[in-house]
C-alpha cells in the first residue's frame, strides 16, 4: 500500500501549495525580513497575469515538445514554475535567472518536485545577459522560451541579443511607475514592443488593475494596467 497517497485533489492542484510549510517556516525562522515581500509575491494580480502569460504560450507553443525556458527575474518561482511544469509536461530544463541568493534558495524549497529540472544562476539580468552578454549561457542551454514577467525592472528587452537562437519571448510589464524599483514602464503595448523588439507578435493584451491588497491604506484602489507580449524578435 501507498505511503500517504495523494487525493484526486492534489493531483489535479496546479500548485503544490502543502508543500509550501517548510518554505514559509523557512522564511519566518531564516529571512523574515522578506514576509511582507513573499506576501505581496502572492496577490491575486500575480497570480491572474502569470497564469494568463503561461496559457497563451502553450497555445503558441508546442507542450509536447521537450523544451528549455528561461526565466529572467524568477523571484520566488513559486507561481511561475508550476505553470509551466502544468502546460509544458515535456519540459527539459528551467534556467531560473535572478541576483538574490535568498530567493534561489526559497524557490528551491518551494519547487522541490520540480528541482531535477531547475538550474537556479545568480545573475543581474541587466549586467549580465543584456547587450549581447547572455552568449554564455545560450551555448550551454539554448532557450525555446523565455519569460520575464517583471520588464518593469530591467532594461529594454530589446537589448537580449541572442546569437544563435530566435526563442518565443513572453514578456510583461505595467505602468505602476509609483513603485521606485519600476524603472521602465510602458503606457502602451506599442510603446511595449518597441522596448521589447518583438517583431513577430502572437499575442498581446493590456489588463486594466486596481491595486487593493495595501491594508496600509495609503495606496489602496490604485488604477494602472499590465501590458503582455508574446513573440519573437526575429
Amino acid at each position: 500500500m501507498e505511503l500517504n497517497p495523494e487525493t484526486y485533489s492534489q493531483k489535479n492542484q496546479i500548485f503544490p501549495v502543502w508543500e509550501w510549510s517548510h518554505a514559509l517556516e523557512y522564511i519566518t525562522h531564516s529571512f523574515p525580513w522578506r514576509y511582507r515581500d513573499f506576501a505581496l509575491a502572492n496577490t491575486e494580480r500575480q497570480y491572474r497575469h502569470k497564469c494568463n502569460l503561461i496559457e497563451n504560450l502553450s497555445l503558441c507553443a508546442d507542450p509536447d515538445k521537450g523544451m528549455t525556458f528561461w526565466i529572467l527575474g524568477s523571484w520566488y518561482g513559486h507561481i511561475i514554475i508550476p505553470l509551466i511544469a502544468h502546460y509544458f509536461p515535456k519540459i527539459k530544463n528551467i534556467i531560473a535567472f535572478d541576483f538574490d541568493d535568498e530567493v534561489h534558495e526559497l524557490c528551491w524549497l518551494f519547487n522541490k518536485r520540480l528541482n531535477d529540472k531547475i538550474i537556479r544562476e545568480k545573475c543581474d539580468v541587466n549586467f549580465d545577459l543584456l547587450f549581447g552578454k547572455s552568449g554564455w549561457f545560450e551555448d550551454e542551454y539554448p532557450p525555446d522560451i523565455i519569460i520575464n514577467t517583471a520588464c518593469e525592472h530591467m532594461y529594454y528587452m530589446k537589448h537580449l541579443e541572442l546569437k544563435h537562437t530566435n526563442p518565443i519571448l513572453g514578456f510583461q510589464t505595467n505602468n505602476y511607475d509609483l513603485e521606485d524599483a519600476h524603472v521602465n514602464c510602458c503606457n502602451t503595448l506599442e510603446e511595449f514592443k518597441t522596448q521589447s523588439g518583438i517583431n513577430k507578435v502572437f499575442y498581446k493584451k493590456l489588463n486594466p488593475y486596481a491595486r487593493n491588497y495595501n491594508n496600509y491604506g495609503d495606496r489602496n484602489n490604485e488604477k494602472y494596467n499590465t501590458l503582455s507580449l508574446i513573440g519573437c524578435q526575429k
